[in-house]
């Protein structure tokens, strides 16, 4: 009995006990508070709830912010926008709710730099279309002050933020000056915005395949007009097709010189006329035996489709470049590399596949060969230019003696040492010209003429078309062709079967060779064409 008269009074007092604690708890009420009030546009306030009465809900409201709601505990809220913005806080538990408005609580001030940015949607319109400018600026400018003019004085201006606009035809330097209450930015961007007359015509134009050709071959001209053209008249000087229509006509040229080009582009309202004097070159084909561009590769553009090949001492530190510059705007060129001086061990320079140079005029006969040349480093005092045949103790089954040409460049001349020097086997001939040196770092063509006359040889040089040196007489020997290398002389060294002396220091464009000895007319017609 009195057991469970123990057990009724634990009960009672457990229940008065749990009574007790449900009357402790206090009444629900939203209160909150933040880590700041005041920011600059783009930052943030963490806020965190202070309510009473043990919140199991929150709603958050935030004028202004972003995001502008929330039902975290703590969250936190970025401002991008200056202004005065009020806080909401509604807590909840069970069916119970409370809340509270916290007015013009948060203040964003305008930041106290702007960096003025912009752009357009389009960079050359007509005159009809619209121009989209949009504000890139940062820093929350409020005003904006856009200035378009060109150098003749035509002058618009706006006061928009992203301002479309109609243009009347011009080259447009375009200013923005952007601010807000703290700080202030101006950019310009000088002849931005290019506005053409829909019915302007300003005839150009280009080609899409080399302006350099052999007779018979074809150049492609690619029409190039600024404006609203409708129609073309094309007039080609020297072509097989001396007119066309088309926009972008192909036109085949069978006869070498140097011609003019002529486009006239119209509309209905206007037209335009632009002609180019000496565009287009034609090299003649006669006796060709091998054209060897250097355009960007090592390709043969003449009939024998000759190989040619780099000849490196180390390809995975010397080689050649085949992007250098022309003389011609857009063409290129190809450029030795290495240490010029006699005996290097480091080079890269040009060698014609022995089996081709069979293809090739020599032996006994009349040759004529031509290369551009460009001296680009003047600190060597001689440059080879090329080498053909066997010098000293390289001929087969140990014969002695030579059979060979070769011909390097001297930054300076001695009587026995010309600026260009070209020599033959047991002097047949010895060329060394004495009126002109070629490290002057400019473009210059060399041709090499050997005219055999009643088995006499007739050796000449021509620098840029003119006779620069001769050398008469001497009876024609029988001389090896090959190897063939471009861009250095060779010898047989005590260590070396093959000795590489002065690869040339510069670039080297348009390697020519013709099957016979060309005329001092034809030289200089041929220089006029290429120049």
């Amino acid at each position: 009995m009195k057991y469970r008269q123990y057990i009724l009074a634990a009960v009672s007092v457990i229940m008065l006990a749990s009574c007790e604690d449900d009357t402790k708890i206090e009444p629900l009420e939203a209160n909150m508070t933040s880590d700041r009030t005041k920011v600059e546009a783009g930052e943030k306030i963490c806020f965190m709830d202070r309510s009473t009465g043990n919140p199991a809900r929150w709603d958050w409201t935030f004028e202004g912010g972003e995001p502008a709601t929330s039902q975290l505990f703590s969250p936190e809220i970025v401002y991008n926008k200056p202004g005065t913005y009020s806080v909401t806080l509604r807590v909840g538990r069970g069916d119970n709710s409370s809340e509270r408005v916290y007015t013009e609580y948060i203040t964003v001030a305008y930041p106290g730099e702007i960096t003025a940015d912009f752009e357009a949607d389009k960079l050359n319109a007509y005159n009809t279309d619209e121009v989209t400018f949009t504000d890139r600026s940062i820093g929350f400018p409020n005003s904006w002050d856009w200035t378009f003019s060109t150098a003749d004085g035509k002058t618009v201006k706006s006061t928009e933020q992203n301002p479309v606009l109609k243009f009347e035809p011009g080259l447009y330097t375009v200013t923005l000056t952007v601010s807000n209450p703290n700080a202030n930015s101006t950019v310009t961007k000088a002849d931005y915005l290019n506005v053409i007359d829909h019915d302007a015509v300003a005839a150009e134009f280009g080609t899409s395949t080399p302006l350099l050709i052999l007779a018979g071959g074809t150049v492609t001209f690619e029409d190039r007009t600024m404006g609203r053209p409708e129609a073309w008249n094309w007039i080609f000087e020297g072509a097989d097709t001396p007119t066309s229509t088309d926009r972008n006509p192909t036109v085949r040229y069978s006869n070498p010189g140097r011609f003019k080009v002529t486009l006239k582009a119209s509309n209905e309202v206007n037209s335009s006329t632009v002609e180019k004097d000496a565009y287009v070159m034609v090299l003649p084909t006669a006796g060709l035996s091998m054209w060897f561009p250097f355009d960007g590769s090592l390709s043969d553009m003449g009939p024998n489709n000759i190989r040619i090949e780099e000849y490196s001492s180390d390809p995975s530190k010397w080689s050649l470049n085949l992007e250098s510059d022309s003389r011609h705007e857009g063409a290129k060129s190809v450029r030795c590399n290495g240490n010029t001086k006699t005996n290097t061990d480091d080079y890269a320079v040009l060698k014609i596949n022995d089996a081709d140079c069979a293809k090739l005029p020599g032996g006994l006969s009349s040759w004529t060969l031509v290369v551009w040349v460009r001296v680009e480093d003047s600190t060597p005092s001689q440059a080879g230019m090329f080498n053909i045949g066997r010098p000293a103790n390289t001929l087969p089954n140990g014969a002695s003696g030579q059979s060979q040409t070769w011909c390097r460049l001297n930054k300076t001349a001695s009587s026995s040492e010309g600026y260009v020097r070209w020599f033959a086997t047991s002097t047949e001939w010895n060329v060394s010209t004495q009126d002109k040196s070629l490290f002057d770092q400019e473009w210059h063509c060399v041709t090499f003429i050997r005219n055999v006359v009643n088995n006499n040889s007739v050796a000449s040089v021509y620098v840029d078309g003119e006779l620069s040196g001769s050398f008469n007489g001497k009876a024609a020997t029988d001389l090896y062709k090959d190897p063939f290398f471009i861009g250095c002389t060779w010898q047989k060294s005590a260590t070396k079967d093959c000795q590489i002396n002065n690869p040339f220091p510069g670039s080297i464009d348009d390697l020519i060779m013709y099957d016979h000895a060309l005329s001092a007319k034809e030289v200089k017609t041929l220089y006029n064409i290429m120049k």
